[in-house]
């Protein structure tokens, strides 16, 4: 007998919902701990809200933003924000080089680069370089 399995409705439409129900049903949890960095779940929303906000979501909602940053809490919360706004999400590793950059960047076409300091300059030069 072939059962073909239930197919149940998503309970949230996006993972950034998921993160806004659990800070509403336990603002005191944790939410993110990397190394000796802890966010509750309501901190952690403050920051994807307040990051949200400066992406201005009518600006890049179906468009690409870029990440280029190394491990760590902000990295994930600049990624929950970009989904969050409606952007589709091109996270780049920030060991590449400047011309491995200069051809993500350049094919990617992101509306917004995101990057850490330790590679902006690497990032900057890149991002000069496919506007040329």
């Amino acid at each position: 007998m072939n059962r073909r399995p239930e197919v149940r409705e998503p309970i949230f439409s996006s993972i950034v919902h998921m993160l806004d129900a659990a800070a509403t049903a336990a603002p005191g949890q944790p939410a993110l701990v990397f190394g000796d960095e802890r966010y509750s779940y309501a901190e952690y929303r403050s920051c994807v809200a307040a990051l949200m906000h400066l992406f201005e979501p009518s600006r890049v909602a179906g468009k690409r933003i870029a990440t280029v940053l190394p491990n760590s809490a902000f990295a994930c919360a600049a990624m929950l924000a970009a989904m969050g706004s409606g952007a589709q999400l091109v996270p780049l590793n920030p060991a590449y080089t400047t011309r491995e950059l200069e051809f993500i960047l350049g094919d990617a076409e992101p509306v917004l680069v995101i990057a850490g300091d330790s590679v902006a300059d690497v990032v900057a030069a890149a991002a000069r370089s496919t506007d040329a």
